[in-house]
Protein backbone atom coordinates (compact mmCIF):
# COMPACT_ATOMS: atom_id res chain seq x y z
CA UNK A 1 0.00 0.00 0.00
CA UNK A 2 1.11 3.28 -0.92
CA UNK A 3 1.38 6.00 2.02
CA UNK A 4 -1.70 7.55 2.58
CA UNK A 5 -3.34 8.97 5.80
CA UNK A 6 -4.55 6.96 8.45
CA UNK A 7 -6.64 7.18 11.42
CA UNK A 8 -6.03 5.46 14.56
CA UNK A 9 -8.85 5.36 17.41
CA UNK A 10 -7.87 3.97 20.86
CA UNK A 11 -9.84 4.49 24.20
CA UNK A 12 -8.84 6.74 26.67
CA UNK A 13 -6.17 4.38 28.62
CA UNK A 14 -2.50 3.99 28.33
CA UNK A 15 -2.52 0.44 28.25
CA UNK A 16 -4.48 0.61 25.32
CA UNK A 17 -3.04 3.37 23.10
CA UNK A 18 0.53 2.90 24.28
CA UNK A 19 1.04 -0.31 22.11
CA UNK A 20 -0.47 1.93 19.21
CA UNK A 21 2.77 4.46 19.24
CA UNK A 22 5.58 2.08 17.59
CA UNK A 23 3.22 1.76 14.78
CA UNK A 24 2.60 5.45 14.25
CA UNK A 25 6.21 5.72 14.27
CA UNK A 26 6.64 3.46 12.10
CA UNK A 27 4.11 4.36 9.11
CA UNK A 28 5.65 8.17 9.86
CA UNK A 29 8.94 7.23 8.85
CA UNK A 30 7.21 5.95 5.80
CA UNK A 31 5.85 9.06 4.51
CA UNK A 32 2.17 8.42 6.20
CA UNK A 33 0.01 11.21 7.98
CA UNK A 34 -1.46 9.51 11.23
CA UNK A 35 -4.37 11.65 12.97
CA UNK A 36 -5.47 10.09 16.24
CA UNK A 37 -9.23 10.87 17.39
CA UNK A 38 -9.04 10.48 21.09
CA UNK A 39 -8.48 13.31 24.29
CA UNK A 40 -6.03 15.40 24.67
CA UNK A 41 -4.21 13.42 27.76
CA UNK A 42 -2.44 11.75 24.88
CA UNK A 43 -1.78 14.51 22.42
CA UNK A 44 2.11 14.87 23.82
CA UNK A 45 2.75 11.41 23.34
CA UNK A 46 0.82 11.04 19.96
CA UNK A 47 2.84 14.06 19.11
CA UNK A 48 6.27 12.41 19.91
CA UNK A 49 5.30 9.74 17.78
CA UNK A 50 4.83 11.69 14.54
CA UNK A 51 1.02 11.98 14.79
CA UNK A 52 -1.52 14.71 14.87
CA UNK A 53 -4.37 14.48 16.65
CA UNK A 54 -7.91 15.37 16.64
CA UNK A 55 -9.83 15.86 19.90
CA UNK A 56 -12.82 13.46 20.21
CA UNK A 57 -15.21 15.82 22.65
CA UNK A 58 -14.71 18.57 19.73
CA UNK A 59 -16.45 16.05 17.46
CA UNK A 60 -19.05 15.09 19.62
CA UNK A 61 -20.15 18.35 20.33
CA UNK A 62 -21.63 18.46 16.44
CA UNK A 63 -23.52 15.49 17.20
CA UNK A 64 -24.99 17.49 20.61
CA UNK A 65 -22.51 14.98 22.85
CA UNK A 66 -20.92 17.60 24.98
CA UNK A 67 -18.65 14.35 27.07
CA UNK A 68 -17.49 11.21 25.03
CA UNK A 69 -17.01 8.83 28.04
CA UNK A 70 -19.85 10.75 29.85
CA UNK A 71 -22.46 9.60 27.31
CA UNK A 72 -20.86 6.04 27.03
CA UNK A 73 -20.33 5.38 31.12
CA UNK A 74 -24.20 7.50 30.98
CA UNK A 75 -26.18 4.34 28.76
CA UNK A 76 -25.82 2.22 31.62
CA UNK A 77 -29.44 3.95 33.35
CA UNK A 78 -30.41 2.91 29.85
CA UNK A 79 -29.84 -0.80 30.08
CA UNK A 80 -30.98 -1.02 33.46
CA UNK A 81 -29.76 -2.38 36.75
CA UNK A 82 -29.45 -6.22 35.74
CA UNK A 83 -26.89 -5.28 32.58
CA UNK A 84 -24.22 -3.46 34.57
CA UNK A 85 -21.73 -6.13 34.55
CA UNK A 86 -21.96 -6.27 30.89
CA UNK A 87 -23.25 -3.35 29.18
CA UNK A 88 -19.96 -1.37 28.65
CA UNK A 89 -18.32 -4.32 26.98
CA UNK A 90 -20.88 -5.93 24.77
CA UNK A 91 -24.20 -3.45 24.60
CA UNK A 92 -24.64 -1.28 21.64
CA UNK A 93 -26.77 1.83 23.03
CA UNK A 94 -23.35 3.48 22.81
CA UNK A 95 -22.52 2.29 19.67
CA UNK A 96 -25.17 3.25 17.75
CA UNK A 97 -24.74 7.11 19.42
CA UNK A 98 -21.07 7.30 18.12
CA UNK A 99 -21.49 5.74 14.63
CA UNK A 100 -22.93 8.57 12.95
CA UNK A 101 -20.20 10.48 14.37
CA UNK A 102 -17.35 8.25 13.33
CA UNK A 103 -18.74 7.64 9.99
CA UNK A 104 -19.01 11.43 9.50
CA UNK A 105 -14.95 11.91 10.30
CA UNK A 106 -14.28 9.14 8.49
CA UNK A 107 -15.45 10.91 5.26
CA UNK A 108 -14.06 14.15 5.89
CA UNK A 109 -10.74 12.52 6.78
CA UNK A 110 -10.79 10.29 4.14
CA UNK A 111 -7.79 8.12 5.35
CA UNK A 112 -6.65 5.08 3.25
CA UNK A 113 -6.58 2.86 6.55
CA UNK A 114 -7.98 2.59 10.21
CA UNK A 115 -6.24 1.18 13.06
CA UNK A 116 -7.97 0.58 16.14
CA UNK A 117 -8.61 -1.35 19.16
CA UNK A 118 -11.24 -3.75 19.28
CA UNK A 119 -11.62 -4.00 22.55
CA UNK A 120 -13.07 -0.61 23.38
CA UNK A 121 -13.01 1.08 19.77
CA UNK A 122 -14.94 -1.50 17.34
CA UNK A 123 -17.18 1.83 16.61
CA UNK A 124 -14.13 3.21 14.24
CA UNK A 125 -14.33 -0.38 12.27
CA UNK A 126 -17.94 -0.96 11.77
CA UNK A 127 -17.51 2.68 10.44
CA UNK A 128 -14.39 1.89 8.68
CA UNK A 129 -16.39 -1.39 6.94
CA UNK A 130 -19.27 0.58 5.83
CA UNK A 131 -16.99 2.97 4.00
CA UNK A 132 -14.99 0.17 2.62
CA UNK A 133 -11.99 1.81 3.80
CA UNK A 134 -9.60 -0.93 5.41
CA UNK A 135 -8.52 -1.67 8.63
CA UNK A 136 -6.37 -3.70 11.05
CA UNK A 137 -6.91 -4.04 14.68
CA UNK A 138 -4.39 -3.67 17.57
CA UNK A 139 -5.51 -6.33 20.62
CA UNK A 140 -3.97 -5.33 23.72
CA UNK A 141 -5.66 -7.64 25.96
CA UNK A 142 -4.23 -11.30 26.82
CA UNK A 143 -5.02 -12.80 23.30
CA UNK A 144 -8.24 -13.20 21.46
CA UNK A 145 -9.32 -15.70 24.05
CA UNK A 146 -9.35 -13.59 26.71
CA UNK A 147 -12.49 -13.44 27.87
CA UNK A 148 -13.17 -17.35 27.50
CA UNK A 149 -10.04 -17.06 30.39
CA UNK A 150 -12.02 -14.27 32.44
CA UNK A 151 -15.15 -17.12 32.45
CA UNK A 152 -12.93 -19.84 33.36
CA UNK A 153 -11.39 -17.63 36.24
CA UNK A 154 -14.41 -16.10 37.61
CA UNK A 155 -17.09 -17.66 36.35
CA UNK A 156 -19.96 -17.58 33.76
CA UNK A 157 -20.12 -18.58 30.33
CA UNK A 158 -20.64 -16.97 26.69
CA UNK A 159 -23.80 -18.65 26.29
CA UNK A 160 -25.16 -17.39 29.44
CA UNK A 161 -24.11 -14.07 28.68
CA UNK A 162 -25.16 -14.10 25.11
CA UNK A 163 -29.14 -15.25 26.50
CA UNK A 164 -29.18 -12.09 29.34
CA UNK A 165 -27.80 -9.63 26.01
CA UNK A 166 -30.72 -10.74 24.02
CA UNK A 167 -33.30 -10.41 26.80
CA UNK A 168 -32.33 -6.63 27.04
CA UNK A 169 -34.66 -4.66 25.11
CA UNK A 170 -33.10 -1.53 25.12
CA UNK A 171 -29.86 -3.09 23.95
CA UNK A 172 -32.15 -5.11 21.18
CA UNK A 173 -33.29 -1.26 19.83
CA UNK A 174 -29.98 -0.73 19.97
CA UNK A 175 -28.73 -3.71 17.94
CA UNK A 176 -31.73 -2.82 15.10
CA UNK A 177 -30.37 0.78 14.95
CA UNK A 178 -27.04 0.11 14.17
CA UNK A 179 -28.00 -2.96 11.82
CA UNK A 180 -30.13 -0.20 10.15
CA UNK A 181 -27.99 2.30 9.78
CA UNK A 182 -24.90 -0.05 8.43
CA UNK A 183 -27.69 -2.10 6.66
CA UNK A 184 -25.96 -5.25 7.74
CA UNK A 185 -28.91 -7.06 9.00
CA UNK A 186 -26.47 -10.13 9.81
CA UNK A 187 -24.82 -8.48 12.55
CA UNK A 188 -25.08 -10.22 15.47
CA UNK A 189 -23.97 -7.71 17.76
CA UNK A 190 -23.42 -10.04 21.13
CA UNK A 191 -26.44 -11.46 20.49
CA UNK A 192 -24.95 -14.80 19.05
CA UNK A 193 -21.51 -16.48 19.39
CA UNK A 194 -18.79 -16.18 19.28
CA UNK A 195 -18.46 -12.67 21.61
CA UNK A 196 -16.82 -9.77 20.20
CA UNK A 197 -17.01 -11.23 16.69
CA UNK A 198 -18.05 -8.14 14.91
CA UNK A 199 -15.44 -6.24 16.31
CA UNK A 200 -12.57 -8.01 14.88
CA UNK A 201 -11.64 -7.42 10.85
CA UNK A 202 -9.28 -9.31 8.45
CA UNK A 203 -5.73 -8.89 10.05
CA UNK A 204 -5.42 -8.72 13.79
CA UNK A 205 -2.47 -7.86 15.55
CA UNK A 206 -2.39 -9.13 19.11
CA UNK A 207 0.59 -7.66 21.25
CA UNK A 208 1.40 -10.88 23.41
CA UNK A 209 3.06 -14.11 21.94
CA UNK A 210 1.21 -17.36 20.87
CA UNK A 211 2.68 -19.68 24.46
CA UNK A 212 1.28 -16.89 26.86
CA UNK A 213 -1.40 -15.57 25.53
CA UNK A 214 -5.08 -16.49 26.12
CA UNK A 215 -6.18 -19.09 23.68
CA UNK A 216 -9.32 -19.30 21.36
CA UNK A 217 -11.31 -22.57 21.96
CA UNK A 218 -11.75 -24.77 19.20
CA UNK A 219 -15.34 -23.62 18.30
CA UNK A 220 -14.49 -20.29 17.74
CA UNK A 221 -11.12 -20.44 15.93
CA UNK A 222 -12.89 -22.49 13.55
CA UNK A 223 -15.83 -19.79 12.94
CA UNK A 224 -13.06 -17.23 12.60
CA UNK A 225 -11.41 -19.20 9.99
CA UNK A 226 -13.89 -19.93 8.40
CA UNK A 227 -14.57 -16.63 8.81
CA UNK A 228 -11.18 -15.41 7.19
CA UNK A 229 -10.41 -13.57 10.40
CA UNK A 230 -6.93 -13.76 10.96
CA UNK A 231 -5.00 -12.95 14.68
CA UNK A 232 -0.84 -11.98 14.05
CA UNK A 233 0.87 -12.18 17.38
CA UNK A 234 3.34 -9.57 16.89
CA UNK A 235 4.67 -9.66 20.74
CA UNK A 236 4.89 -6.75 23.24
CA UNK A 237 5.55 -3.32 20.84
CA UNK A 238 7.66 -1.16 22.51
CA UNK A 239 8.08 2.24 21.49
CA UNK A 240 12.10 3.79 21.56
CA UNK A 241 12.54 6.64 23.82
CA UNK A 242 10.78 9.63 21.98
CA UNK A 243 11.98 13.15 22.36
CA UNK A 244 9.17 15.68 23.92
CA UNK A 245 6.78 12.53 25.41
CA UNK A 246 7.95 12.77 29.13
CA UNK A 247 6.07 15.47 31.25
CA UNK A 248 8.08 18.41 32.28
CA UNK A 249 10.78 17.72 34.92
CA UNK A 250 10.56 13.62 34.06
CA UNK A 251 13.84 13.96 32.10
CA UNK A 252 15.85 15.43 35.28
CA UNK A 253 14.39 13.14 37.42
CA UNK A 254 14.94 9.85 34.62
CA UNK A 255 18.66 10.85 34.22
CA UNK A 256 18.75 11.04 38.13
CA UNK A 257 17.72 7.75 38.05
CA UNK A 258 19.96 6.16 35.80
CA UNK A 259 22.50 7.48 37.56
CA UNK A 260 21.52 6.00 40.68
CA UNK A 261 20.91 2.37 38.84
CA UNK A 262 24.79 2.33 37.29
CA UNK A 263 26.03 3.61 40.82
CA UNK A 264 23.81 0.09 42.02
CA UNK A 265 25.25 -2.46 39.37
CA UNK A 266 28.53 -0.93 40.68
CA UNK A 267 28.05 -1.73 43.90
CA UNK A 268 26.50 -5.12 43.73
CA UNK A 269 23.19 -3.59 44.96
CA UNK A 270 19.79 -5.59 43.75
CA UNK A 271 17.24 -3.49 42.12
CA UNK A 272 13.92 -3.48 42.54
CA UNK A 273 11.41 -1.91 40.60
CA UNK A 274 7.70 -0.88 41.70
CA UNK A 275 4.43 -0.16 39.20
CA UNK A 276 1.18 -0.68 39.82
CA UNK A 277 0.03 0.87 36.44
CA UNK A 278 -2.33 3.39 34.86
CA UNK A 279 -5.81 2.16 36.21
CA UNK A 280 -5.17 1.68 40.18
CA UNK A 281 -3.70 4.87 40.02
CA UNK A 282 -5.88 6.60 37.84
CA UNK A 283 -8.72 8.82 38.66
CA UNK A 284 -12.10 6.19 37.28
CA UNK A 285 -14.49 6.57 39.76
CA UNK A 286 -14.52 2.70 40.18
CA UNK A 287 -11.28 1.40 39.34
CA UNK A 288 -9.22 3.93 40.39
CA UNK A 289 -8.02 5.12 43.34
CA UNK A 290 -10.38 6.03 45.23
CA UNK A 291 -12.80 3.57 43.65
CA UNK A 292 -13.17 0.03 45.29
CA UNK A 293 -14.63 -2.02 41.50
CA UNK A 294 -16.56 -3.77 44.55
CA UNK A 295 -14.23 -5.30 46.63
CA UNK A 296 -12.90 -4.03 50.22
CA UNK A 297 -9.99 -1.31 49.58
CA UNK A 298 -9.78 1.38 47.19
CA UNK A 299 -6.98 2.05 44.57
CA UNK A 300 -4.93 4.38 47.01
CA UNK A 301 -5.18 1.77 50.26
CA UNK A 302 -3.66 -1.34 47.61
CA UNK A 303 -1.19 1.15 46.44
CA UNK A 304 0.15 2.35 50.31
CA UNK A 305 0.08 -1.13 51.80
CA UNK A 306 2.22 -2.70 49.12
CA UNK A 307 4.68 0.43 49.28
CA UNK A 308 4.57 0.24 53.33
CA UNK A 309 5.68 -3.30 53.12
CA UNK A 310 8.38 -3.27 50.47
CA UNK A 311 9.49 -0.16 52.33
CA UNK A 312 9.77 -1.59 55.93
CA UNK A 313 11.26 -5.04 54.48
CA UNK A 314 13.82 -3.87 52.53
CA UNK A 315 15.29 -0.40 53.91
CA UNK A 316 17.52 -2.66 56.19
CA UNK A 317 19.65 -5.41 55.47
CA UNK A 318 18.01 -8.13 57.17
CA UNK A 319 16.31 -9.81 53.95
CA UNK A 320 19.03 -8.48 51.29
CA UNK A 321 22.23 -7.69 51.92
CA UNK A 322 23.33 -5.18 50.44
CA UNK A 323 19.70 -3.71 50.97
CA UNK A 324 18.34 -3.23 47.50
CA UNK A 325 17.50 0.35 45.28
CA UNK A 326 13.91 0.24 45.40
CA UNK A 327 12.66 2.26 42.26
CA UNK A 328 9.12 2.94 42.42
CA UNK A 329 6.69 4.99 39.78
CA UNK A 330 3.77 5.63 42.38
CA UNK A 331 1.69 7.47 39.40
CA UNK A 332 -0.05 10.99 39.47
CA UNK A 333 -2.36 11.03 42.30
CA UNK A 334 -0.37 13.96 44.80
CA UNK A 335 -0.99 11.82 47.87
CA UNK A 336 0.46 9.00 46.68
CA UNK A 337 3.21 8.54 49.51
CA UNK A 338 0.80 10.27 51.79
CA UNK A 339 1.62 9.13 55.72
CA UNK A 340 4.50 6.80 54.21
CA UNK A 341 8.16 7.27 55.22
CA UNK A 342 10.46 6.45 52.07
CA UNK A 343 14.04 5.05 52.89
CA UNK A 344 16.96 6.41 51.85
CA UNK A 345 17.37 3.34 49.28
CA UNK A 346 14.45 4.17 47.45
CA UNK A 347 13.97 6.37 44.30
CA UNK A 348 10.03 7.32 43.81
CA UNK A 349 8.68 9.97 40.99
CA UNK A 350 5.09 9.75 39.39
CA UNK A 351 6.54 8.71 36.20
CA UNK A 352 9.56 6.80 35.06
CA UNK A 353 10.88 5.49 31.76
CA UNK A 354 9.58 2.04 32.83
CA UNK A 355 11.26 -0.12 30.20
CA UNK A 356 13.94 1.38 29.96
CA UNK A 357 14.58 1.24 33.90
CA UNK A 358 13.77 -3.00 33.49
CA UNK A 359 16.46 -3.15 31.01
CA UNK A 360 18.98 -0.72 31.91
CA UNK A 361 18.73 -1.83 35.91
CA UNK A 362 18.31 -6.11 35.22
CA UNK A 363 15.92 -6.09 38.04
CA UNK A 364 15.66 -8.61 40.13
CA UNK A 365 12.33 -8.44 40.75
CA UNK A 366 8.99 -6.55 39.18
CA UNK A 367 6.27 -5.39 41.56
CA UNK A 368 3.22 -4.49 39.83
CA UNK A 369 -0.60 -5.27 39.16
CA UNK A 370 -1.76 -8.27 37.76
CA UNK A 371 -3.14 -7.20 34.79
CA UNK A 372 -1.74 -8.91 31.41
CA UNK A 373 0.69 -6.30 30.25
CA UNK A 374 3.24 -6.36 32.84
CA UNK A 375 3.27 -10.29 32.35
CA UNK A 376 4.23 -10.21 28.89
CA UNK A 377 5.75 -6.63 28.34
CA UNK A 378 8.69 -8.27 30.07
CA UNK A 379 8.76 -11.38 29.05
CA UNK A 380 12.29 -11.16 27.24
CA UNK A 381 13.66 -9.67 29.75
CA UNK A 382 14.46 -12.33 32.23
CA UNK A 383 12.97 -10.80 35.12
CA UNK A 384 11.20 -12.08 38.71
CA UNK A 385 7.74 -11.22 38.45
CA UNK A 386 5.47 -10.46 41.36
CA UNK A 387 1.55 -9.58 40.37
CA UNK A 388 -0.90 -7.93 42.91
CA UNK A 389 -4.48 -8.87 42.13
CA UNK A 390 -7.45 -6.96 42.98
CA UNK A 391 -10.35 -6.63 41.44
CA UNK A 392 -9.56 -2.76 40.06
CA UNK A 393 -7.05 -4.91 37.48
CA UNK A 394 -7.84 -7.11 34.77
CA UNK A 395 -9.08 -10.19 35.27
CA UNK A 396 -5.53 -11.92 33.63
CA UNK A 397 -2.72 -13.63 34.75
CA UNK A 398 -3.82 -13.59 38.68
CA UNK A 399 -4.56 -15.87 41.40
CA UNK A 400 -7.68 -14.28 42.18
CA UNK A 401 -9.88 -17.03 42.90
CA UNK A 402 -13.45 -17.93 41.62
CA UNK A 403 -15.74 -16.14 44.02
CA UNK A 404 -13.45 -12.78 43.97
CA UNK A 405 -11.22 -12.68 46.70
CA UNK A 406 -7.95 -11.19 46.54
CA UNK A 407 -4.60 -12.59 46.98
CA UNK A 408 -1.20 -12.29 46.18
CA UNK A 409 1.11 -14.44 44.01
CA UNK A 410 4.42 -15.18 42.26
CA UNK A 411 4.67 -15.39 38.87
CA UNK A 412 8.20 -15.89 38.07
CA UNK A 413 10.80 -18.27 36.69
CA UNK A 414 14.01 -16.04 38.47
CA UNK A 415 14.16 -14.48 41.86
CA UNK A 416 17.08 -12.85 43.08
CA UNK A 417 18.72 -15.36 45.29
CA UNK A 418 19.33 -13.03 48.13
CA UNK A 419 15.98 -12.55 49.00
CA UNK A 420 14.01 -15.12 50.77
CA UNK A 421 10.22 -14.57 50.69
Amino acid sequence: MAAGRALFAFPSAAGHINPSLPLCRRLVDLGWEVVYLGIPEFRDAIAAAGGSFSDLNELGKEFGIEDVRGMIVGTLADYGPDARAWALNFGSIALQKLLPMYISFLQRLAPQLVVYCPVLSQVAHLAAEHLKIPDVSLLTAAGPGYWDAAFAAHGGSAESLVAAIKLNSANSAAVEGVRSVLNRPELSLNTAEPLVNDYYTTVNLVTTVPFLADKLNEKDASFYESAGKKFEFVGPLLAPELAGSEPLGATERSTELLGRIDAAILQGQEVLYVSMGTVLTSSHADFGWAGTAGSAITGKEMCNAIFRCLFSELASTQLMNPAPLIIVSTGSQPDALEGIEVPTNAFCAPSLPQVEVLRRAKAALFVTHAGGTPRWGVSGLGLGLFQCKTKQTQKRGSTMSPNGEDKIGFFTSTLPSTLNP
